[in-house]
């Protein structure tokens, strides 16, 4: 295997490998795969503990294990991550992981009478912004003037809506911030294509504004809220 993880959190699971034999200890574990994602042989597994010495003795038995299959855990990238919460408050090295394009770390969130308390929650991965910015630089919008902004969303939208029904699925807000760079783009858009608005960028972002408000179907991210904003 060449990348695996331990992360401690609250769930005890139960494990098989890849030969379909099950581990027949005390502790049980499984390899999780969320979202309908299917690892490849060699990937990395989630492990969730109870306790951090859970945790290690887990490790334990699976070194044991897999080196009855001629496998073993990756020294360096195999570690212990703490979830880090309001019930949770004890210091640890290491209170993040990032797993499929989703970092988990401590995060504020709000109950629903609305209290604010800290909880260990996953949201778009620092990686996978930067891999989304760099596809909105690659298509070039400032060298399509000679496309219509309907164009643009028709090219565009199957990738947005992957976007969305991907990193959407947890920390909107994380993944609205990265949208808004569209909408920016979208904005230089507009200056390059209308020479009125060439050196007026205020008035570039009312008239995407104005287009937003009155098409707010127009784009995927617009459909869900993350609309141009003339500030």
């Amino acid at each position: 295997m060449n990348h695996n993880c331990l992360y401690t959190g609250r769930w005890e699971y139960c494990q098989r490998l890849d030969n379909r034999s099950r581990m027949s200890r005390e502790v049980h574990v499984r390899f999780c795969e969320g979202l309908r994602v299917k690892f490849p042989r060699s990937t990395r597994r989630i492990i969730h503990c109870q306790s951090k010495q859970q945790a290690k003795l887990i490790q334990k038995y699976l070194q044991q294990r897999l080196q009855e299959c001629f496998l073993e855990l990756h020294p360096k990238k195999t570690r212990t991550v703490y979830c880090k919460d309001s019930n949770r408050k004890q210091k640890e090295e290491n209170i993040q992981f990032t797993f499929l394009g989703y970092t988990f770390k401590p995060r504020k969130a709000k109950s629903k009478t609305g209290t604010v308390f800290t909880s260990f929650l996953p949201a778009i991965s620092k990686d996978a912004k930067k891999s989304i910015y760099q596809e909105i630089r690659n298509w070039r919008l400032l060298w399509m003037t000679n496309q219509s902004i309907s164009n643009l969303a028709r090219k565009y939208n199957p990738i947005i809506r992957g976007w969305l029904n991907y990193y959407g699925k947890y920390g909107k807000k994380e993944l609205a911030r990265v949208l808004e760079h569209l909408n920016l783009h979208l904005i230089f858009w507009v200056r390059r294509k209308y020479r009125r608005y060439k050196w007026k960028p205020k008035e570039a972002s009312r008239y995407l504004v104005r287009i937003a408000n009155h098409s707010s179907h127009l784009f995927e991210h617009w459909k869900v809220g993350v609309m141009p904003t003339t500030g």
